[in-house]
């Protein structure tokens, strides 16, 4: 039987069992559309990965100040993790792709009629170095920021959501406050930028579990000065809560945290 015959007997095949000729064509056509999006949502988690990897840094890592040494008052031998602790490790290892001291705060943020809790990062320039997602109006903090301990801030807008927004989320979307004066803790800021993050479904921070929380950006000396609360004495000034860190390369992350280690200690 040649292929004109073989073709010419399946034609008149279908044509005498119509039915069971379109279920059994329907059948193939779903397991290949099953098995193609079974390897499209494969692939698409794989790169939804891979760019939350390259956004969080191959050599990422995260100092935690010693809450159970603040919380008792114990001093020790340390004043507990500084600015200086984050300058002496940026003199150590000069080749580290990122490295950002963090001073964490809450405080009133009021606008207008507006008045409400949130969450502020004191940070440093390199904080852009990582996990950024945003669209930028205006400009981010500066060096100078941070030498001069500005009252100067950066606004984060959080992603639209189904549910219902905080009043300060709804604010950002319908008034423009870049470079308006608003108060922080009772300080007066200034806004210099306003930073806008992407849809939840486009953020791909979630899959390293990165805080993808939004909070308000002001200089890490600004934090400490103005909206720090509850710490006494001179070192209290100068405390931080953590450093992050990234040396750019997974290999490298071994010995750059013997160094870090060594540095600490001393």
């Amino acid at each position: 039987m040649n292929i004109l015959e073989a073709a010419k007997t399946g034609l008149a095949e279908i044509r005498s069992h119509k039915l069971r000729s379109f279920l059994s064509f329907s059948a193939i056509a779903f397991g290949v559309a099953a098995i193609l999006y079974t390897f499209a949502s494969v692939h698409g988690m794989y790169e939804e990965q891979r760019r939350a990897f390259e956004l969080a840094g191959p050599g990422r890592l995260k100092i935690g100040r010693n809450w159970e040494q603040a919380e008792s008052g114990k001093r020790g031998l340390s004043p507990g993790l500084t600015l200086s602790d984050a300058a002496a490790l940026r003199a150590a290892l000069p080749g580290l792709h990122m490295l950002y001291p963090v001073r964490e705060a809450r405080a009133d943020f009021r606008c207008g009629a507006l008045a409400q809790n949130v969450a502020v990062r004191g940070v440093t320039p390199e904080w852009r170095k990582r996990d950024w997602v945003y669209r930028l109006r205006g400009r981010l903090l500066s060096d100078d920021d941070v030498a001069r301990a500005a009252r100067v801030c950066v606004l984060v807008a959080p992603a639209a959501s189904p549910g219902p927004s905080s009043a300060y989320a709804g604010l950002l979307r319908r008034v423009d406050l870049l470079g308006r004066s608003v108060r922080l803790g009772g300080q007066p800021f200034t806004v210099v930028g306003v930073l806008q993050s992407p849809p939840l479904d486009d953020d791909p921070r979630w899959f390293t579990g990165q805080d993808t929380g939004d909070a308000l950006l002001v200089p890490v000396s600004a934090a400490q000065r103005y909206l720090a609360r509850g710490e006494q004495g001179e070192s209290a000034k100068e405390a931080i809560d953590g450093i992050e860190l990234d040396t750019g390369d997974a290999a490298t992350l071994p010995a750059a945290r013997r160094r870090i280690e060594a540095v600490l200690r001393a």
